[in-house]
């Protein structure tokens, strides 16, 4: 039975339960002290590991049973704010005051959270609670109390660091007035030579589908200022030329005399950086008359990295092979996707790239945040002078294109949505609204975005996989595809064939088959709020099930295997050994080898050809790919996709993943849902609280005194910390350390570097 401490302060508590209680094996007994909405065992797993970490802490102050309570309810509040991506909690507003008291409504009574509050306040102005919470940003505590705000210890120490990094990689700008756009730091390219370099570029554009597609103004000055700044964020919406930049990035500093090997692209995860690499080498290949440096990129290759290649992650250890001791060698690193990148990673990336000339991160900034805390890009736009100096806002959208009437319908929408527009979904006649709703399925369009009734759902489920999968079922009332439909030979024979495997290699027959399935795969996806849970079968997990047991009538099937030939997979982790990463996506194929029955195998697109391997080895690092949540999807492009929304509202669905949920597609998305939640999504914002612009505008605007300030706390950390450690061992129990080093950084760095991010 899970030990639970009972730490009372409701009305109805007795003085003489002030000591230790065991709550009843069925989960009843108080929370925090107080009466609980509802028994323990009914808690997601997430918050009753809170809770529990919460209790364990609070044990560890020197104080008595209800102030115990009330640290107890500060720690898990801090935890529930970094698990929701915030680095902290404002407790001195009213709105900090507000999602405090919600917070514990969710486990206790709202008057009972009321009352903590106005105890946490008071203990907190008393600047108690030893040594759980700590009130200097350089205590050793799990908790900290600074100027107003509540932090996790580790995320004050990784915001710190991160400011000390970005001021050194911006040291350099400093020189130049701080009105100024015109940034040059010491080492920067001859205005001339760049101007010699961009005209050759806009000689020998690249070929796209509407012809020559040399850069726009926007993105000339994109460009130029990646040659003269040391940091630059790049953000901009769906097609906005985010991958032409990063061409033009390559064959820009080409020109200017560096080296192909030392200019590193990467992405977040292995699926961005997958479609980076594909669609820059695509690019490449088109360029109008290559000269030398153009030629040099095609003949060498590109490969864009994951960070975590990228930067060395050892995962055997928890730790980064290049960080501050050991920088990148590469002078330019360009980053896509960079949006997704939370709080510990860009520090890795910032403290890794000390070397480096010049740090590009591109993104959408109006897409979803990190899951883990942090959001950086948000957070760099909102220092004064910051977006001027050391970003660019791309706003010119090649999908608005006359000759691309279907992304010119999306991207309507996903402004619409984006900007919070109440019309989104309706229009005074006789316009027509961004996202029209269509009474049924059969009056879909497939084209821009379009919204039907959440009752359609089963019909349109079943018109989703006939679509895509190319056969009808005996369980369903559709007729059979006639046989000149394009997949039927094809959804055949992955379904009921195999492929050869002789002496280690696969017949090329088979490989174009193979190729072409998991290209076909690539074009649409099916989109969920929510990874699992929900009473009506609207998650991610739900909808693969589903269509699991469709596949298996579509094909008579028996095999009750996990994984059937043709379904689609993507990887739950990395693998590095395998070189498959968390996000990579592919299909599950039966390959016979050297004559023997088939085996199942999961394949997988990489820039070298398909990778095979053996289902066995992989079974608990896949899931189904049916439908992925809209976080799991960031970074990728379908043509076509279905967002399903939850059957009643829910705090995740809000406008940000609304919005990245329709920029996952380029020419049609079908919203299935109650237009009522999904207004109620548009209007809801992401809300995170960071320190991050706070304490880097000083820096930035050249604050001499708070540099100094900095600089003496950073010159005594170390010392003092040797004291504090001795204070902490003599203090607690060995048994508790664990709990209290979860939430604090590192006591001091180690030549080798710090971990992987939280």
């Amino acid at each position: 039975m899970t030990r639970q401490l009972d730490l009372p302060w409701a009305s109805t508590r007795s003085e003489t339960a002030a000591g230790s209680l065991m709550s009843g094996t069925d989960g009843s007994g108080p929370i925090l002290g107080c009466t609980p909405r509802a028994p323990r065992t009914t808690l997601d797993a997430s918050s009753a590991s809170m809770l529990e970490a919460a209790e364990t802490l609070a044990s560890l102050a020197r104080e008595p049973p209800t102030a115990r309570a009330t640290i107890a309810a500060l720690v898990y509040v801090a935890l529930v704010a970094m698990r929701r991506g915030s680095t902290r909690l404002t407790l001195s507003t009213a709105e900090g005051v507000a999602s405090f008291v919600h917070t514990l409504s969710s486990v206790i009574e709202e008057a009972d959270a009321v009352r903590v509050h106005e105890e946490a306040a008071k203990l907190l102005a008393e600047q108690r609670g030893a040594p759980v919470v700590g009130y200097n940003e350089d205590d050793y505590a799990p908790i900290l109390a600074v100027d107003g705000h509540l932090y996790i210890q580790k995320m004050l120490h990784l915001e710190v660091r991160l400011v000390e990094s970005l001021a050194r990689r911006l040291s350099s700008a400093q020189r130049s007035d701080v009105r100024s756009s015109d940034v040059r730091p010491l080492g920067a390219f001859d205005h001339v030579a760049v101007e010699t370099a961009l005209r050759d570029l806009a000689a020998r554009p690249s070929i796209g589908p509407r012809g020559a597609e040399p850069p726009t103004e926007e993105q000339q000055q994109a460009l130029v200022k990646a040659t003269r700044t040391p940091l630059l964020l790049i953000s901009g919406g769906p097609g906005t030329g985010k991958t032409s930049i990063v061409v033009g990035l390559l064959r820009l500093f080409g020109r200017l005399g560096i080296h192909p090997s030392a200019i590193a692209l990467a992405a977040p995860t292995g699926k961005a950086a997958h479609r980076l690499t594909e669609s820059v080498t695509r690019a490449l290949t088109r360029i109008q008359v290559p000269n030398d440096v153009d030629d040099a990129f095609r003949a060498r290759g590109v490969a864009a990295e994951t960070l975590h290649r990228l930067l060395g992650y050892e995962p055997g250890r928890d730790r980064f092979r290049h960080h501050e001791n050991n920088p990148l060698s590469e002078q330019v690193i360009i980053v896509d996707e960079s949006s997704m990148i939370d709080l510990g990673m860009m520090d890795q990336l910032l403290r890794a790239s000390t070397r480096s000339d010049h740090l590009i991160l591109l993104g959408d900034r109006d897409q979803l945040p990190p899951i883990e805390a942090g959001a950086f890009l948000t957070d760099f736009e909102h220092i004064d002078g910051a977006a001027r100096r050391f970003s660019i806002e791309l706003t010119h959208s090649h999908r608005m294109d006359a000759r691309d009437p279907a992304g010119r319908a999306l991207l309507l929408a996903a402004q619409a949505v984006r900007a919070g527009a109440r019309d989104a979904l309706d229009a005074p006649a006789p316009q027509e609204p961004a996202m029209p709703i269509r009474t049924h399925v059969g009056a879909l369009r497939r084209t821009g975005a379009e919204v039907v009734p959440e009752e359609a759902l089963p019909q349109l489920l079943e018109f989703w996989f006939e679509e895509n999968f190319g056969f009808g079922g005996k369980d369903t009332a559709q007729p059979q595809p006639p046989p000149s439909h394009p997949l039927n030979d094809l959804v055949r024979w992955i379904s009921r064939g195999s492929l050869r495997m002789n002496q280690g290699r696969i017949a090329d027959r088979d490989l174009e088959r193979a190729e072409r399935w998991l290209l076909h795969l690539e074009d649409f996806r099916i989109l969920c709020v929510t990874r699992a849970g929900g009473p009506r079968g609207r998650s991610a997990e739900a909808i693969n099930a589903r269509l699991h047991e469709r596949w298996l009538s579509a094909n008579g099937a028996t095999n009750r295997a996990p994984y059937l030939p043709g379904e689609p997979v993507i990887m739950q982790r990395n693998d590095y050994e395998r070189s498959l990463f968390n996000g990579d996506t592919g299909a599950i194929f039966q390959i016979a080898v050297d004559g023997r029955p088939p085996q199942p195998f999961a394949a997988f697109r990489a820039p070298l050809g398909l990778q095979f391997h053996r289902l066995e080895f992989l079974k608990s690092e896949l899931d189904l790919a049916y439908a992925l949540t809209i976080h799991r999807a960031q970074g990728s492009e379908f043509k076509r996709t279905l967002l399903i929304i939850p059957e009643e509202d829910n705090p995740l669905l809000t406008r940000e993943l609304l919005y990245t949920g329709l920029t996952r597609s380029k020419t049609s998305v079908i919203v299935c849902g109650e237009p009522k939640l999904l207004g109620l999504g548009i209007q809801r914002r992401v809300r995170r609280e960071s320190g991050l612009s706070d304490r880097l505008r000083p820096r930035l605007l050249g604050d001499n005194e708070h540099e100094g300030k900095h600089e003496h706390e950073g010159k005594h950390e170390h010392e003092d910390r040797h004291e504090r450690e001795g204070r902490h061992e003599h203090e607690h129990a060995n048994q508790h350390r664990s709990a209290q080093a979860s939430l604090c950084a590192p006591e001091r760095e180690t030549p080798s570097g710090g971990g992987a991010p939280s």
